[in-house]
């Protein structure tokens, strides 16, 4: 009956139908073609600052990447020393110790994630990088700390006695996590000794201790007595531990 009413059908029509037929099956491949190169292109981060060829010179995977997009929004590209790079987020500096410590989790034996800022505070941009590393002291060498032999030693040292991890560091400063601070005063006062301007700035050994037992960390210094350090926040608006 269809075939009929078709013949029935002056030629240019039926022309017309054909070529209505042909267009219709080239608009439906194309959104297919359009389709596929979507979804292809979601599965890569995207941004002006970051693309595979950047993701493959961090050493990172693009499932890193993707898992700091996840969580934090489009990375770009962090310098370190000797050349070397990392793929960054920021994320606002309230957030910044909790989104730490989620990163940590999700990519651990992965990539090593660190703060680079030792000042931070809500609603100012804070970074959070990740490097292609398991243990999270290569940040020291990653961002050419001073001491950072001596660092490592310290840190492998006091991690024979209690869990602790590099949580961030810059030129001169290291903040340790320590999911599990000892009450005992012995670890601190060690701290304390060894980098006196630290304890000075939190009433000593004692305030090392205060501070990492009510956020699990442990923040030390290194710098001229002169130089006035930048204000740390009140541990009770930094609570790190979930």
């Amino acid at each position: 009956m269809t075939a009929d009413l078709v013949e029935a059908l002056p030629q240019q029509f039926r022309d017309y139908g054909l070529i209505i037929l042909v267009a219709g099956a080239a608009v439906f491949l194309l959104a297919l073609l359009l389709r596929s190169v979507r979804e292809s292109l979601d599965a890569l981060p995207q941004g002006d600052s970051l693309d595979p060829k950047d993701i493959s010179e961090t050493g990172l995977s693009a499932a890193v990447a993707a898992v700091l997009r996840e969580e934090g929004g489009e990375a770009g590209v962090f310098e370190g020393t000797r050349g070397r790079t990392g793929l960054a987020i920021l994320p606002d500096g309230g957030e910044a110790y909790a989104l730490w410590k989620r990163l940590r989790d999700r990519l651990q034996g992965t990539a090593t994630v660190f703060l680079p800022d030792d000042n931070l505070a809500g609603g100012v941009p804070a970074t959070i990088v990740a490097i292609a590393a398991r243990d999270s002291l290569a940040a020291l060498d990653f961002m050419g700390t001073e001491r950072g032999r001596e660092i490592e030693d310290r840190v492998r040292k006091w991690r024979a006695r209690t869990p602790m991890e590099l949580a961030g560091c810059g030129d001169s400063w290291i903040e340790l996590w320590l999911p599990q601070p000892p009450a005992e005063i012995d670890l601190y006062e060690e701290a304390a000794a060894w980098c006196p301007g630290a304890a000075a700035a939190c009433n000593g050994a004692t305030g090392l201790r205060d501070r990492a037992v009510n956020d699990g960390l442990l923040y030390l210094f290194w710098s001229d007595p002169d130089v006035k350090r930048p204000d740390r926040p009140a541990a009770s608006t930094r609570v790190f531990r979930p």
